[in-house]
């Protein structure tokens, strides 16, 4: 059943690093719910937004008429654990080419593996599928498979594949596991990415040693790539992202195994891997990646939003001097926070019980 509803709120938050209190004002409007987890989504325009079920189904809603339409010829996916269909990202230049581009879960023979692929959006149909990357990492787990998409502005894209549940392969270059790739939009591989004269080398990895890489944003104001991923108990990171380099999964990790004890060795620090810019401990379980740069918080532009799965809040790092305070915003909805959008002014924020909302003031 189709629920909307607005609610102000008057909210405190805790700045942790620093224990001072502020009074943050804002509205949130629920702008549809549904069946199912909503793991991706992009705008169309100001009235329709493109979104998919992880369970394997996209969907198109309208708010100017109320109403969800159901995309065909979407591809098959590989639904358990948290595969699925994953994330859908509109080309820049969607009004002109409708090029939709999606990430989900298949299975290729006994492994089961990260699909990058691209259609054309004709009414409510994909049409001319193209398949431009498949993992290759052999792993039978369920898990990490990473999968969030983005553009750089200039002709590239960016996407992430988790460690499959295959930790040490994280470091192996000759693995796809635990990765970040960068390719042409049209799947075509760069010539100046890192490794493309490298033997074995998969030539669209662009950094490698990441665990669970479920946020990714590019700020096309500065030319940087970020990027956020899970870390296991404790640990989780935010990482700028740099051609070539080694981000220490597993390592080097904040975290502690599930059952308590260290891993590894328990080092933070090592010889030419790379520090998190941010981490935490303990987890939030972020997932989604977006900054803020609109009019209506001036106090938290240039943010980090993320959403936090563990955590059931929209988690912001907002920078101060030359470290961070972290804020958390929608505490009192105690959601499993899947995806952050910026839209002009507003936040949009999905989450794993179906609910796309609005964060406006």
């Amino acid at each position: 059943m189709l629920r909307r509803f607005m609610i102000t709120f008057i909210c405190l938050f805790n700045f942790f690093s620093c224990y001072q209190q502020k009074t943050f004002a804002y509205q949130v409007q629920e702008v549809f719910a549904v069946d199912g987890v909503i793991w991706g989504f992009d705008h169309i325009d100001q009235n329709k937004v493109i979104y998919t079920k992880r369970k394997g189904e996209m969907w198109v809603f309208d708010n100017k008429v109320n109403n969800h339409q159901l995309i065909a010829n979407v591809p098959d996916v590989y639904h358990d654990g948290q595969g699925g269909l994953l994330d859908v990202v509109l080309h820049p230049e969607f009004e002109k080419n409708n090029w939709v581009y999606l990430s989900y879960s298949v299975q290729v023979n006994q492994s089961f593996e990260t699909r990058i692929a691209r259609a054309k959006l004709i009414k409510n149909k994909l049409e001319n599928l193209e398949v431009l990357f498949t993992s290759n990492t052999g792993s039978t787990h369920s898990i990490h498979f990473g999968s969030r998409i983005v553009f750089d502005g200039q002709g590239f894209i960016f996407f992430t594949v988790g460690d499959r549940g295959q930790r040490e392969r994280a470091q192996d270059l000759l693995s796809d596991n635990g990765k970040v790739y960068r390719m042409k939009e049209d799947g075509v591989v760069p010539t100046d990415n890192p490794f493309t004269n490298q033997k074995g080398v998969n030539p669209l990895i662009w950094s490698y040693g990441h665990r669970n890489p479920q946020g990714l944003y590019f700020d096309i104001t500065k030319g940087e790539l970020w990027e956020q991923e899970h870390g296991p108990r404790g640990g989780d990171e935010i990482n700028l992202i740099q051609k070539g380099k080694n981000y220490g999964w597993p390592v080097i990790t904040y975290g502690r195994e599930y059952h308590g004890p260290k891993i590894g060795d328990g080092s933070t620090h090592r010889k030419n891997m790379e520090q998190p810019m941010y981490y935490y401990v303990p987890s939030i379980a972020p997932c989604g990646l977006s900054m803020y740069f609109g009019n209506a918080f001036p106090e938290i532009k240039g943010a980090f939003l993320s959403g936090a799965l563990a955590g059931m809040h929209l988690n912001l790092l907002v920078k101060n001097g030359g470290s961070f305070k972290e804020l958390r915003w929608l505490t009192e909805r105690n959601q499993r926070v899947r995806n952050v959008k910026v839209v002009g002014d507003d936040i949009y924020i999905s989450t794993d019980s179906g609910q796309l909302i609005r964060v406006f003031n």
